[in-house]
């Protein structure tokens, strides 16, 4: 069974933040970071489906550990918030 340890820690997954914007052409929304995040980092299903805390809500642990990737990302300089779940890399 799959824990929480199974998953990216937060650099790994804010340098992957970074590698899937310059993929997908330097921004993107929410939904298309995560699958191209899990695609590089080869989760499963199983691994997306690990629950962050099952008695406050359906967000799962990736998805959490995402969110707080980008807010440090976003805290950093290095990616914005361009509309609701949009992101882009800043001009540095």
């Amino acid at each position: 069974m799959l824990t929480k340890v199974d998953l990216p820690a937060s650099p790994l997954l804010q340098e992957a933040i970074l590698r899937a914007l310059r993929d997908l052409g330097g921004a993107a929304s929410n939904e298309e970071l995560a699958l191209h995040v899990a695609q590089e980092t080869s989760l499963t299903a199983q691994h997306l489906s690990i629950p962050h805390d099952a008695a406050r809500g359906k967000r799962s642990e990736f998805e959490y550990r995402m969110a707080w990737a980008r807010t440090k990302l976003k805290d950093s300089g290095l990616i914005e918030n361009t509309g609701h779940k949009r992101w882009q890399l800043c001009k540095i």
